[in-house]
C-alpha cells in the first residue's frame, strides 16, 4: 500500500507543472459558469439539423464514458508513456484554455433539453442528474468533443498503447460514440460538435503538428 502511495506521490511531483492545470481549470470554469449563468444573456446555439436528431437517453452511457476515457488514458500514459502524456496534456491545456476564452467572449446556451419526456429507466435518471448539475450555458465549442479528440490524439500517438491489439479501433469507436452522445442527449447542438472539431484541427495545425514531429524524431534517435 505504501509503495502505491509513494508511486502516486512521485508521479504528482514529477508532473506537477501539467497536473496543476486541472484544479486551475476547474476553478476558472466554475467562475465563467457564474459569469454566464443567465441564459438570456447568452447567444442561443442551434441549427435546423438538431430537430432531426431524436433524444435517446441510452447515449448517457457513452457520455459518462468520457470521464473514464480521459482519466484512464492520462493515468496510463503518465506511467507507461511520459512523452505521449506530455503531448496529450499540451493538446488539452491549449484547447481547453482557448475554449474558456471563447466562453468569456462569446457566452453560449442551448435550449433543447426535453425535460417533460415521460421516461422510467436508470438512463433517464442519469440524464436528469446531468441536467440538474450541468447548466445549458457555455456549450460552443463542446468541451466533451474537444477533450475526447485531444485524448484520442495523445493515445494514438503512443506506440506503447497502440501496440495492444485492437486498441486503435477501440479508441476511435469509443471517441466517436462520446462525441455523438452529446447531440442525442440534447446537451449540445451539431454546431457545438463541429466547432469543437474545428478548434482541435486548428490547435493541431498551429501547435501540435511540430510537437509530434519532434517527439517522433526524438524516438528515432533513441532507437538509433
Amino acid at each position: 500500500m505504501m509503495s502505491v502511495i509513494s508511486s502516486i506521490y512521485q508521479k504528482i511531483v514529477e508532473n506537477f507543472r501539467t497536473l496543476i492545470f486541472w484544479p486551475c481549470f476547474g476553478l476558472v470554469f466554475y467562475l465563467v459558469e457564474q459569469i454566464n449563468r443567465n441564459p438570456w444573456k447568452c447567444f442561443e446555439i442551434s441549427c435546423t439539423w438538431d430537430a432531426y436528431i431524436p433524444f435517446c437517453e441510452y447515449f448517457v452511457i457513452a457520455y459518462i464514458l468520457w470521464f473514464f476515457y480521459m482519466a484512464g488514458t492520462i493515468i496510463y500514459l503518465i506511467y507507461r508513456d511520459p512523452k505521449a502524456y506530455e503531448l496529450t496534456m499540451r493538446f488539452i491545456i491549449i484547447s481547453f484554455s482557448v475554449t474558456i476564452l471563447i466562453y468569456l467572449l462569446f457566452p453560449s446556451v442551448q435550449l433543447m433539453r426535453p425535460y417533460g419526456i415521460p421516461r422510467d429507466n436508470i438512463c433517464w435518471e442519469m440524464v436528469r442528474w446531468f441536467y440538474r448539475h450541468d447548466t445549458p450555458t457555455n456549450v460552443c465549442p463542446s468541451l466533451h468533443v474537444i477533450g475526447t479528440l485531444a485524448t484520442m490524439y495523445g493515445a494514438l500517438s503512443s506506440k506503447r498503447l497502440m501496440s495492444h491489439r485492437g486498441m486503435r479501433s477501440i479508441y476511435i469507436v469509443a471517441g466517436s460514440l462520446i462525441c455523438i452522445s452529446t447531440v442525442f442527449l440534447k446537451q449540445h447542438s451539431l454546431i457545438d460538435v463541429f466547432a469543437g472539431v474545428g478548434l482541435c484541427m486548428g490547435v493541431w495545425f498551429f501547435a501540435m503538428r511540430s510537437a509530434k514531429e519532434d517527439m517522433e524524431l526524438e524516438e528515432a534517435k533513441e532507437v538509433a
